[in-house]
């Protein structure tokens, strides 16, 4: 880790929320109720990675 500190210093709380959203349509669809946590737009994307970022 010494050589790529970036990787330690990511923010990755969109991942956590996307996977507890995952999780709970998930729970929600094998337990048949109805969940209104809309499924993610598809066609997102992110163009532009800034490698350098603190």
């Amino acid at each position: 880790m010494y050589m790529h500190p970036n990787v330690v210093n990511w923010d990755d709380s969109a991942v956590k929320e996307a996977f507890d959203n995952a999780k709970n349509r998930f729970w929600a669809e094998f337990n048949g109720f109805a969940c209104d946590i809309p499924l993610p737009d598809p066609n997102i994307y992110i163009d532009d990675v800034d490698w350098n970022a603190t």
